[in-house]
């Protein structure tokens, strides 16, 4: 309660995103997002909290609550981006990315620089390795 003004709320609640769901921290965050008078701290709030649902297996109040970070929250920085960019991410992830699904069809070159689309391999057993140099 006292530490509800803080503007450092906002980095704590982004830990939670990651942490362990259980039912008290989904109350503390939704606490913060309501009480917060930083709406930074508010929009990693709503992010965080989001997640929680993501751990807890409810779609529909995942969805929701990113639909909520992107309307609301866009703009608000996240490492090294934006809430809106993690959050339609997330949200592509858990609508086109989970086991059974076709994959999204890609484009590249193999070692011998020959082009292919994965969608050329549908209904053959494909490992894909990414690597880079950063």
């Amino acid at each position: 309660s006292e530490y509800i003004e803080d503007e450092r709320l906002g980095d704590i609640c982004l830990r939670a995103a990651r942490a362990p769901a259980n039912e008290s921290l989904v109350t503390s965050l939704e606490g913060v997002v309501k009480k917060s008078p930083h709406r930074d701290v508010r929009g990693k709030a709503a992010f965080a909290l989001g997640m929680q649902y993501k751990q807890l297996e409810n779609r529909e109040a995942f969805v929701r609550q990113m639909g909520v970070v992107i309307q609301e929250y866009a703009d608000v920085p996240y490492f090294r981006g934006d809430l809106k960019t993690k959050a339609t991410g997330e949200l592509f992830e858990i609508e086109r990315l989970q086991i059974g699904m076709l994959a999204p069809d890609i484009e590249g070159a193999d070692l011998d620089g020959v082009a292919f689309k994965l969608s050329d391999y549908r209904g053959k057993v494909v490992v894909l390795d990414f690597w880079g140099h950063w």
